[in-house]
């Protein structure tokens, strides 16, 4: 599955999964994002298992509003803080005190910049919004002590079209609430032992029910849609690890362990891409880094048979002579398109003679 993200069909998936049901080892729980195919795959591949849809990518989805309406602020308020670099140059290699004090404002105003936030929960355009008035509020309070600081007030006078974006702060703010109530009612903070899937699932439809009566305005039509959406889809799954402890709400824990792989593989060898790199050595190698840090593994690995060891190495290298067929029709297509046009026709010869 690694190899092929663009599977999309339930049948080709479940080919796909059978190799490692039949390893035989019990599965006790399954976590997945949305995608419909592989919620379906598995569901047919492992049925009666508790089966876990990933809450963070449910966040992710029901708050795409939010966030998109959140990033137009971040990008206002950024464009807006121009003109730090001319303040700079002129305090660079003065030491007077103001000097001093304007540096430091200026280095707080420049991490405004570089402020990216962590969506869907800690939003940029929020913090930045946040983080600028208390900046700005601070200088006014420096200026109002001391009236002639003239670079005090050239920073200030960054900060003038701030209250240009408090309507637009305000409307994410308000979008926000449905989005944090939500992480709040999921949260395993809130996980008890009277307290299972049906009352957390309550929790959410009195949410839902909230939503639709307080979000009434035109413009909420996008959001309320948006969440109502997605809730359905996941609603299934969305509440499985409250019965089940044992299974994790998110498959955040499986997709950055993939991605520390890959960023290992992208370091070593330039590429953004390791599709090659695993049909090279197998999709096992994911697990190298991993197994290398495992107790007894020269013991365990003498356990295997001389049999099963050569039974895989022949899957390798059929694997192996594919790529390199591959690689050599992308370098020479035309000989090999000839090669493979008379080895037919010299068939097709001896056919008919015999």
């Amino acid at each position: 599955m690694l190899l092929k993200p663009h599977l999309a069909d339930k049948s080709q998936l479940m080919a796909l999964l059978r190799p490692v049901k039949d390893l035989g080892f019990p599965v006790i729980g399954l976590v997945s994002d949305g995608q419909q195919s592989i919620r379906l795959a598995m569901g047919e591949t492992w049925p009666n298992t508790p089966y876990q849809y990933c809450q963070y990518h449910y966040l992710k989805d029901i708050a795409k509003p939010v966030v998109d309406l959140d990033r137009k602020l971040k990008t206002g308020l950024k464009k807006s803080l121009r003109g730090l670099r001319e303040i700079e140059k002129q305090v660079e290699d003065d030491d007077s005190i103001e000097s001093e004090v304007t540096r430091d404002y200026l280095a707080a105003t420049r991490s405004l910049l570089l402020e990216d936030g962590n969506p869907p929960l800690d939003l940029p355009g929020i913090q930045i919004y946040e983080k600028a008035s208390a900046v700005k509020a601070s200088l006014e309070k420096s200026v109002a002590k001391k009236g002639g600081a003239v670079l005090l007030k050239k920073v200030l006078l960054l900060f003038r079209k701030l209250p240009e974006f408090t309507s637009k702060y305000q409307a994410v703010k308000r979008w926000q609430i449905p989005i944090q109530e939500t992480a709040r009612l999921l949260s395993p903070a809130k996980i008890s032992a009277d307290q299972r899937s049906e009352t957390v699932r309550f929790e959410m439809e009195c949410l839902l029910s909230w939503m639709q009566k307080s979000y009434t305005q035109k413009e909420d039509s996008l959001l309320v849609s948006n969440f109502q959406s997605y809730t359905r889809g996941f609603w299934k799954g969305l509440f499985t690890c409250y019965d089940a402890p044992w299974v994790p709400r998110t498959n955040n824990d499986h997709e950055r362990f993939f991605r520390q792989t890959k960023t290992k593989h992208r370091r070593t060898t330039g590429r953004r891409s390791w599709n090659e790199h695993i049909l090279r050595f197998g999709e096992f190698v994911v697990f190298v880094d991993d197994a290398l840090n495992q107790q007894n593994l020269v013991s365990r690995l003498q356990q295997v048979s001389y049999e099963a060891f050569n039974q895989e190495r022949r899957r390798w290298t059929k694997r192996l002579d594919e790529t390199t067929k591959r690689r050599r029709f992308v370098e020479t297509h035309w000989p090999t398109l000839n090669r493979l046009k008379t080895n037919f026709v010299s068939e097709l010869v001896s056919c008919s003679f015999f």
